[in-house]
């Protein structure tokens, strides 16, 4: 009789073969056929589909019992390991019996849901498993291998002599799969004995993986390990025939050790990973060579529940490193799981210290592919790990939004390193930063942080009344600063304002001294939305260096912008209809308005954004309430922006996509049309689960304008939930304008600016703003071509200047004067420009321009007129 061909491998190698990626359906026949059953039926019938006639009854009778058992289980989703060498016939059937499939990584499905974690987990969720040990007696369903009475308990206790010796193998193996991924494992010492394999986990009853044991095929020769099912389950099942494979306590139990991580790699999702070639535990076939877990595994499981410090998505959530004394750290084995995440992580120092860190990319090149439906390992392909995402890094301040600094330059596989900086603010928290690029796929990494010390200046500039955010465009503000000492003084007359608007290059003018250690910046006027950058500066008395104010600039400035104030064009909280309509193709989940009534249990809002009530829904039901099979479109009414050059328009809006057929693939569409045809702004698919905003800028002073919003679902049914709600438009009116006469004047005919109030010409407009009882700086600048100082005076009136409140004054020039007000009275009479006043503060509010008047080598003239808010 010519004998099976038979595939042998090396003394350290144990064969597994294994299934992911299945629609995890629960077994359905778990009953083992009788003696009498096998002989009345025909059992090749069952597995006839998979291995022909002569390869089946040339397999051992256990071997042939193992398919028919199999076929009579239903396929059921395990993952089974296999000592000594196996035919070759058996693995192609067993494969095929179990279809094998795999995705990236080799990734199955993950849990989606889990007695502590709840419902509703998706890729990259961080997750809290439970697992128990059945109590002996419990009945294994049959998988393949017959059904029974677990004994799992009774054999390891013969083995180790104790029940806590040999449970904490398995709490060693959990503890190292939580080390390396997002997973959180609790030990649940209750097991109330449901059935095995479909019976979900409850705290204080049973654990989400169940870990049981029984006779399998007999321990010598070719023989079953262990087998595993995949999330939504996880449970496992040992052979407890191998007393003597579980015996070996070399290297503290290895072999017993890696058989439970692998199989609970099955248990969280991971398919076989090929070649074998010891380097990989999700490997078809267990290797000694490792301890747990390595590179690709990691990768594996980071991508389905992120890393040890998920969620850290953002400040509030910043995974907290503790205090950082002078010295150096690191962490590892932490990730960007997908092209939405980003880690945030929270260190703080007792003093002036400085930080440097660098975020360094883990990773290498390595075959990587699925296991073959005969059992035996695919070549793979070359996957290279380090350089997945381009990383980048922001070391911010204590209030978490100031970016100190960051670095994001060195392209994909390189490290990226933020230079010592100095913390500026002393003792106490400070973050980092960590993120990627649009690719969805995973990038392990290691971050480094080197602490050291600096000695601070001997006086700190501050803000006693906060810095703006925003001011009123085409108007100067004012800000008030102070001075801290702490060992040194600074030289008042030294005052600097830097100012950049949008972006240019940062103008200098002097910083007014109010006396002691009070000074006062003039914000110049700036364009309605345009960005102001800001800083101050004081020298060191006596030579020593300057002071910045903020110490972190001019790196990182002040900034503002010029919105404040704008007019309400458009409001809708949706609350009532206010002209919207819906439109699109999908078959169902077109847009709904109305409070949300879902509970966000399939990723819908659970409530809206604003807390009005209302908001705009995907179909506004209870349960299947997604977009399916095309697209819906809510569209704007048209809003009127007349008046208005450039506006904004601020919404917030929710997507979900992150779960169904085809998860991550149904963009969310937001679109703007202007007058010229629709043009997108955002394709959004991040899907955070919850409720996002966004400001648009609109540009070009259109007459109107529309905006739109499109959830679709166009591939393979994911499940799509959006929402919209709160959209507001803010518009930038044309701010008020002196004639073209009033605001260049006449100097000489070359129409120069000489005229400041709070060091500013007022810009365009010719307005500056002040507040009430502050001081008022007012500057007439010497002529060009004079020689030296020259007779000036300064004249005013109370009210608003337009454009036809013009006085000509033959052989002087065209004064600005407002309609019925008072007449051109002398602020400042019988001094010579260059002269620089400060005045008190007014105690009222009030608006009044002033112009000024000099006499030099050509004649009398009038300077430019800038008008006065005060409020």
């Amino acid at each position: 009789m010519k004998l099976p061909t038979l595939r042998r491998f090396a003394s350290w190698l144990v064969p597994c073969l294994a299934v992911a990626g299945l629609t995890l359906t629960q077994l359905t026949d778990e009953t083992t056929p009788t003696d009498a059953e096998t002989a009345s039926a025909d059992p090749y019938a069952k597995v006839a589909h998979v291995i022909s006639e002569k390869d089946f009854k040339r397999l051992p009778k256990r071997l042939q019992k193992i398919l028919v058992n199999l076929a009579d289980a239903g396929s059921p989703p395990i993952a089974s390991c296999f000592t000594g060498i196996m035919p070759d016939e058996f693995t192609a059937a067993f494969n095929a019996l179990i279809e094998n499939g795999t995705e990236d990584f080799q990734l199955g499905q993950r849990w989606t849901n889990t007695a502590y974690s709840g419902g509703g987990l998706g890729q990259g969720d961080p997750t809290v498993l439970s697992y128990s040990f059945v109590d002996d007696g419990v009945n294994i369903p049959n998988a393949g291998f017959g059904s029974g009475p677990s004994d799992l308990q009774a054999t390891l206790n013969g083995i180790f002599g104790s029940t806590a010796a040999w449970q904490q193998r398995f709490h060693d193996v959990f503890d190292r799969w939580e080390e390396v991924s997002g997973l959180t494992f609790i030990f649940e010492p209750n097991d109330d004995g449901a059935p095995l394999h479909n019976s979900s986990g409850q705290p204080g009853v049973r654990g989400d993986l169940r870990i049981a044991g029984k006779s399998l095929d007999g321990q010598s020769g070719s023989n079953v390990l262990a087998y595993n099912y995949f999330p939504n389950n996880g449970d496992m099942v040992i052979d407890t025939d191998n007393v003597n494979f579980w015996s070996s306590s070399s290297n503290n139990y290895l072999a017993l050790r890696n058989v439970i991580s692998h199989e609970h790699g099955h248990g969280m999702g991971l398919a076989h990973v090929c070649p074998a070639n010891q380097t990989k535990l999700m490997e078809p076939f267990i290797s000694t060579a490792y301890d747990g877990p390595q590179l690709d595994d990691i990768q594996a499981a980071n991508r389905f529940y992120g890393d040890r410090f998920e969620d850290n998505n953002n400040q509030g959530q910043a995974a907290d490193l503790g205090t950082f004394g002078p010295g150096n750290y690191q962490i590892d084995d932490v990730s960007i799981d997908d092209n939405s995440d980003n880690d945030w992580y929270a260190f703080t120092v007792p003093g002036f210290n400085t930080a440097s860190v660098t975020v360094t990319p883990v990773g290498a090149t390595y075959l990587n592919g699925p296991q073959n439906g005969d059992g035996s390992c695919s070549s793979g392909t070359n996957y290279n790990a380090l350089n997945v995402h381009n990383l980048g890094i922001e070391l911010r301040d204590q209030n978490g939004t100031t970016i100190i600094a960051s670095s994001n330059s060195a392209g994909a596989g390189s490290a990226e390193t933020i230079p010592s900086e100095d913390l500026v603010n002393g003792p106490g928290t400070y973050y980092v930063r960590v993120f990627g690029d649009s690719t969805n796929n995973i990038q392990l990494y290691r971050l480094n942080f080197s602490i050291g010390t600096f000695t601070p200046p001997g006086f700190a500039i501050e803000f006693p009344n906060g810095t703006p955010s925003e001011v009123s465009p085409e108007t100067v503000t004012l800000v008030d600063v102070s001075t801290a000492i702490f060992g040194s003084s600074p030289d008042p007359s030294s005052g600097q304002l830097f100012v950049s608007i949008d972006g240019g290059a940062f103008q200098s003018s002097p910083l007014a001294h109010l006396g002691g250690n009070d000074y006062q910046a003039a914000l110049p006027a700036a364009p309605c939305a345009a960005e102001v950058e800001w800083y101050v500066t004081l020298d060191t008395q006596g030579g020593g260096p300057t002071v910045f104010g903020p110490l972190t600039a001019p790196g990182l400035s002040n900034s503002a912008d010029a919105i404040a104030g704008l007019s309400t064009v458009f409001s809708d909280n949706f609350q009532t209809n206010q002209g919207w309509t819906v439109s699109g193709n999908a078959g169902d989940g077109q847009w709904d308005r109305g409070t949300p009534v879902g509970g966000g249990d399939r990723g819908d809002p659970p409530v809206d954004s604003d807390g009005s009530g209302a908001c705009y829904l995907t179909d506004n039901v209870d349960g299947n309430s997604d977009v399916d099979g095309g697209q819906t479109i809510l569209t704007s009414p048209s809003i009127n922006l007349s008046g208005f050059p450039s506006a904004f328009v601020t919404f917030d809006f929710w997507h979900d996509n992150d779960f169904g057929a085809s998860p991550n693939e149904d963009p969310f569409l937001i679109e703007i049309n202007t007058g010229s045809g629709w043009s997108l702004f955002e394709s959004y698919n991040a899907n955070n689960d919850q409720w996002n905003s966004r400001t648009l800028e609109i540009t070009g002073a259109p007459s109107s304008f529309q905006i739109r919003f499109t959830s679709q679902d166009i591939g393979d049914g994911s499940v799509v939930e959006s929402g919209v709600d709160n959209v507001v438009v803010l518009g930038c009116a044309d701010a008020p304008q002196l004639d073209p006469s009033c605001a260049g004047g006449n100097v000489g005919g070359s129409g120069e600016n000489i005229f400041l109030v709070g060091g500013s010409d007022g810009g365009a407009a010719r307005r500056v703003q002040a507040n009430t009882l502050q001081a008022i700086e007012l500057a007439m600048l010497q002529p060009s071509g004079a020689g030296g100082p020259v007779p000036a005076a300064l004249f005013f009136q109370v009210g608003a200047v337009g454009p036809a409140d013009l006085l000509t004054v033959p052989g002087i020039g065209t004064f600005c004067i407002g309609s019925g007000l008072t007449t051109l009275g002398p602020l400042v009479a019988g001094v010579s420009a260059p002269f620089n006043i400060l005045t008190a503060g007014l105690d009222t509010q009030l608006e009044f321009t002033m112009q000024g008047v000099v006499a030099d080598g050509g004649g009398i003239s009038v300077t430019n007129a800038v008008t006065l808010i005060v409020q």
